[in-house]
């Protein structure tokens, strides 16, 4: 095993649990996706190496994740509408806060350092 050195970089690692120990949630959970990833391309590369017909298979795996794209891409697009939607709500409660504000301004009791009224 090559010397790799923890997330300080100071020091080199003994073992790979001690890798996986200096891991943050994020980073675990970001291997596993990766991990599940790659166990799901093996078996659909397995599948088709595997078939009588690879040709078909092949076909039949692109029509699939042809499919999953669509449907991604697909949710992508909403996700990105509902934030541009989101952004428009925040800029007009922006405008709304500072007319408040400034109508409000009068009214504003300042106070000096021993809390009372100036």
């Amino acid at each position: 095993m090559t010397e790799q050195r923890n997330n300080t970089g100071s020091e080199p690692l003994d073992s790979t649990a001690e890798l996986v120990l200096n891991l943050t949630r994020a980073e675990h959970e970001e291997l596993m996706a990766l991990v599940e990833k790659a166990h799901a391309d093996q078996l659909a590369l397995a599948s088709v190496l595997d078939a009588d017909d690879k040709l078909a298979e092949a076909a039949k795996q692109i029509t699939m994740l042809t499919a999953q794209v669509a449907t991604l891409t697909s949710r992508k697009n909403g996700l990105m509408n509902e934030a541009n939607d989101l952004k428009g709500i925040i800029k007009k409660r922006d405008s709304q806060i500072k007319k408040l504000n400034k109508h409000l301004a009068p009214y504003v009791v300042k106070l000096d350092s021993g809390g009372m009224p100036v």
